[in-house]
C-alpha cells in the first residue's frame, strides 16, 4: 500500500527519447556517409561521438534503476530496452568503422538500401517510444512494432541477396567477400536489435494494458 503511494520516477522516458534521437542521428549519418564515402573520416568521427553519448545515457539509466524506489515499468524491461538501444549505435559505428578500416572506397552493392531500412526501423522505434511514454493507444504502439518486424524481414532479404551475389561474383577475391560480408552483417544486426527493441516495447505495452 505504501509503495503504491510513492511517486514514480519519470525521467526514464526522457532518457529513452534522448537516446532514440541520438541513435536516429547516427543512422542518418551512416546513410549520408554512403553518399559521400570520400569523407568517411568526418562521418565516422561524428558517429563515434554519438556512440559515446549513448554509452553515457545507458550508464545513467542503469544507475537510476538502482537508485529509485519505484520505476514506471519493470526494472528488467528498462535495462533491456536501454542496453538494446545502445547495441544499435554500437553496430552502426562498427559498420562505419569497418568501411574505413577495410579501405572500402566504393559503396558495396545493396548497402545503401540496407542503411535506408535501418533508418526507417529506427524512426519506427522512436515513434513507438513516444506513444509508450504516455501509456495510451497501445494499438498504435503495436502497429509501429509490427512495422519494425516487417522492416527486419526486408533487411534480411536484402542481406541474403547481396551476400549470395558476393560469393557468386567475387570467388576470385575471398578477402573482399569476407570484408563486405562483415559490413552487411553489422547493418543486419543493427536492424535485428531494432526488432529486439520492438519486442521489449511490445512486452511493456502488454503489461501496462
Amino acid at each position: 500500500m505504501i509503495a503504491s503511494l510513492m511517486p514514480k520516477e519519470g525521467r526514464f522516458f526522457d532518457y529513452f527519447k534522448i537516446a532514440a534521437d541520438k541513435i536516429l542521428e547516427g543512422c542518418t549519418l551512416f546513410e549520408k556517409l554512403l553518399h559521400d564515402i570520400a569523407n568517411i573520416e568526418i562521418y565516422l568521427q561524428d558517429i563515434r561521438k554519438i556512440e559515446h553519448e549513448c554509452d553515457d545515457i545507458t550508464h545513467q539509466v542503469i544507475d537510476l534503476v538502482n537508485k529509485v524506489f519505484i520505476t514506471p515499468v519493470d526494472r528488467e524491461d528498462i535495462q533491456l530496452l536501454v542496453k538494446t538501444m545502445d547495441d544499435v549505435i554500437d553496430l552502426v559505428t562498427g559498420a562505419a568503422q569497418r568501411l574505413h578500416s577495410f579501405e572500402i572506397t566504393e559503396v558495396p552493392p545493396g548497402l545503401t538500401g540496407m542503411a535506408r531500412v535501418l533508418l526507417q526501423a529506427m524512426e519506427e522505434v522512436k515513434k513507438a517510444l513516444d506513444i509508450l511514454q504516455h501509456m495510451k493507444n497501445p494499438d498504435d504502439t503495436l502497429r509501429h512494432c509490427i512495422e519494425i518486424n516487417r522492416l527486419e524481414n526486408e533487411c534480411d532479404t536484402l542481406v541474403q541477396e547481396y551476400i549470395g551475389r558476393l560469393f557468386r561474383e567475387h570467388r576470385d577475391d575471398p578477402l573482399l567477400v569476407i570484408k563486405l560480408k562483415e559490413i552487411y552483417e553489422a547493418v543486419e544486426n543493427a536492424v535485428d536489435r531494432c526488432e529486439d527493441i520492438a519486442n521489449v516495447i511490445e512486452t511493456i505495452t502488454i503489461k501496462q494494458s
